[in-house]
């Protein structure tokens, strides 16, 4: 369990989750969005991988928010029967930045969801998805070979509908 991850924070990061495995991200106390960030500043490249039947990322906790290139190049990349889940996804977020979001193979499945997280200061949020949030960034998604996204509301919360927003930026979506 960690409490907070950085792939990429001024250079070049990778993590691959696989053959099982799983990395549990909870929010530290000092900041609502801290999880999980891939690429965190102008010129670096941050990329996760999680691969295969049983391997799971998971941010929880506050807004769980995994950032998929927030002001360089991010990817995460879901395969081979593996799992994420979380509240808050955001897809390339700063200008400038670069984010894809990859979910393939049968079984694959990325789930937003307030099941695992939510924000501290304003409740009634389901699961969230950005692609593109600022002017000048780019966010893109790409589903194959029978992968899922899932953006969805937890049952037990009552909350409103699932939000996806693709906007501001410049978003790219592939579905095969």
């Amino acid at each position: 369990m960690s409490t907070g991850l950085t792939a990429g924070n001024a250079g070049t990061g990778r993590v691959a989750i696989d053959t099982g495995s799983d990395i549990t991200v909870t929010r530290g106390t000092a900041n609502v969005y801290l999880g999980m960030v891939l690429s965190r500043q102008p010129g670096s490249q941050g990329t996760v991988t999680v691969d295969g039947q049983g391997s799971t990322l998971i941010s929880q906790g506050g807004a769980g928010q995994i950032g998929v290139g927030r002001d360089g190049a991010g990817v995460l990349e879901v395969t081979g029967a593996a799992e994420a889940n979380e509240f808050f996804f955001v897809v390339g977020r700063s200008d400038g930045s670069d984010g894809l979001l990859r979910v393939d193979g049968e079984g694959s499945r990325l789930t937003a969801s307030d099941a695992v997280g939510n924000f501290t200061t304003c409740t009634g949020y389901p699961g969230f998805l950005r692609a593109g949030r600022d002017f000048g960034s780019h966010g893109s998604t790409e589903v194959t070979n029978s992968g899922v996204i899932d953006v969805q509301n937890d049952p037990a919360s009552n909350y409103d509908v699932p939000v996806i927003k693709l906007g501001r930026g410049v978003h790219r979506s592939r579905r095969r």
